[in-house]
């Protein structure tokens, strides 16, 4: 019989702000390491004198007594009670994936959408919606359409790095999703098409 992990007693920032969800929290017992608040799963064994990199879904940070709701905490939601939604090829998700600002009247913490599809998190204050999506994903991508197909090279920032990689693909079908395989710094192509 194997002991779990008892639940840790959330910070009241964080408690508050998962209160204000409109979608129920899954099964779980929230776990803190240091200022970072996870909901693990209901069996997560004793996790003391171990050194755990993730031990469910990372819920947010307190920082100076406020609770900033982690990434993973947006991209698992469908739906919040503040929510930014933009049509998925519009240019305001363009900038928002460049780590840029956008223009919206919300306030406080907005749930950024793309056609209903969760994306991140934004803070709305004074008319503008401050970018939280994560620095190390930032990315810029530029389209074109040569005589051999559709290609799609994306610069990307990895641990502050720049990096390109090059999709190429045979025929573009806009129903279908592309993913890019792999990149590398010098931008020659060693990706392929899915």
């Amino acid at each position: 019989d194997v002991p779990t992990e008892r639940p840790a007693q959330l910070p009241a920032a964080a408690a508050d702000f998962l209160r204000s969800c409109t979608q129920p929290m899954p099964d779980g017992v929230p776990v803190c390491f240091g200022s970072v608040c996870y909901l693990a799963p209901a069996e997560t064994p004793a996790l003391s004198g171990l050194r755990v990199l993730r031990v469910g879904l990372e819920l947010g940070e307190l920082r100076r007594d406020r609770f900033s709701p982690a990434h993973a905490l947006a991209l698992w939601l469908h739906a919040y009670p503040q929510t930014a939604d933009f049509p998925a090829g519009s240019p305001e998700i363009a900038a928002y994936l460049r780590g840029e600002t956008l223009h919206g009247t919300q306030r406080g913490w907005t749930l950024l959408t793309a056609g209903g599809l969760s994306l991140g998190w934004v803070r709305g204050a004074d008319g503008i919606l401050k970018n939280q999506y994560p620095k190390g994903t930032h990315f810029i991508s530029s389209v074109g359409v040569s005589s051999s197909g559709f290609i799609n090279s994306k610069k990307f920032k990895v641990n502050g790095k720049s990096a390109t990689g090059i999709e190429k693909v045979a025929s573009y079908n806009p129903d279908r999703v592309y993913f890019l395989i792999g990149m590398n710094e010098s931008g020659t192509d060693n990706t392929t098409p899915t």
